[in-house]
């Protein structure tokens, strides 16, 4: 029997709106579980953010490894896949999730969490789970298997919260590179991602999410090997273009934390990709800047002066965390790309410089 899926809670509010969720919340939230809340931006409405962890990680920790036993069938990763073929459906992020909506939809009856938010449910890309795993004849069986689980939990997630409130109150992201430090042989992870297809999994989940829950990326490699994330970064831009091209006005933000190298490479390069920074201009895509040093958000702010954001000096709010014990850290997010083209015309046409 797999032991009792885990989560913890964070909260997220604009913080233009900070008041509209009162530190009684934050204090409540602890007392409940354990956690010290993180206060992050919200896209364009509150969101009340639900981390949930699945079985996979003790999975992993159990039957990952090389294999003692010449016998293909009795390999660490043969019996994985067996687990996960009988448990995968029944067990994993539906039942965690569907308690913390419990509580979350408690606390919007109490109107101690304002109408207007939604949970957010964070998943990890298959590839993290299966790049784990040391047999690679048995990685996309893996990722197969992890994917289809995914899409049922939230499939199940998004029929449970109808069925309670009568809207699908859920958003869902979905993390680029959360867990691979999990991995016992990281110096694997370039061909595992090469192998497994990042851009044709990552878009086959986003066009299978039902279309009326929003969906973001989140660029998870700030605590990676830097060999690691050098290797995954063209992919990583790949993989956003090829979501772009072939799943328009589907992704809703794209999330980089700023702690460490692997994200703020990611954005380094796609800010120098004029299609992407287009497409995502076109698409009105968000862009979320989280936990960054106060010198790290203002060249982020540089760079995207230089993309062509004019106006993003004065627009652009930074402020510190709500609840914050590991020193000075800002986050920050674009609200809406549109917005700020529209006032830069809007601006140059009342100067008769358009």
């Amino acid at each position: 029997m797999a032991e009792p899926n885990t989560f913890n809670t964070v909260t997220s509010t604009p913080f233009n709106n900070i008041r509209a969720i009162p530190l009684d919340l934050t204090k409540q939230l602890l007392q409940e579980t354990g956690y010290v809340p993180d206060g992050e931006t919200g896209y364009g409405k509150f969101l009340l953010e639900y981390q949930t962890q699945s079985l996979f990680p003790r999975c992993i920790r159990e039957h990952s490894g090389p294999s003692a036993s010449p016998d293909k069938d009795h390999t660490p990763a043969s019996r994985a896949i067996a687990h996960l073929k009988e448990n995968v459906i029944k067990t994993g992020y539906y039942v965690s999730t569907a308690l913390n909506y419990q509580r979350f939809q408690s606390l919007r009856n109490s109107h101690i969490i304002p109408s207007g938010v939604k949970m957010l449910v964070y998943i990890p890309s298959p590839l993290s789970i299966a790049s784990a795993f040391h047999e690679s004849g048995y990685l996309s069986d893996i990722a197969s298997i992890y994917k289809k689980g995914l899409l049922q939990d939230m499939e199940d997630l998004s029929a449970y919260t109808t069925e309670q409130t009568g809207h699908d109150h859920i958003a869902i992201q979905i993390d680029i590179g959360g867990e691979l430090p999990l991995a016992s042989s990281p110096s694997r992870h370039s061909q595992v991602f090469k192998k497994l297809d990042m851009m044709k999994t990552i878009l086959e989940m986003i066009c299978e999410i039902n279309p009326s829950i929003e969906v973001g990326l989140h660029f998870a490699l700030d605590q990676l090997d830097t060999s690691i994330t050098t290797s995954l970064l063209e992919t990583s831009i790949a993989t956003v273009l090829h979501v772009l091209h072939n799943a328009p006005n589907r992704i809703k933000w794209l999330k980089f934390p700023l702690t460490g190298t692997g994200s703020v490479n990611v954005w380094k390069e796609l800010s120098r990709n004029y299609e992407i920074i287009s497409a995502l201009k076109k698409q009105n895509v968000q862009l979320r800047f989280t936990q960054a040093h106060p010198e790290q958000a203002q060249l982020a702010v540089d760079r995207l002066e230089r993309c062509g954001f004019e106006l993003l000096r004065g627009k652009l709010q930074i402020e510190k965390k709500i609840v914050d014990l590991t020193g000075e850290h800002v986050q920050f997010c674009l609200q809406s790309m549109q917005q700020y083209e529209s006032e830069k015309t809007h601006a140059l046409n009342n100067h008769g410089l358009s």
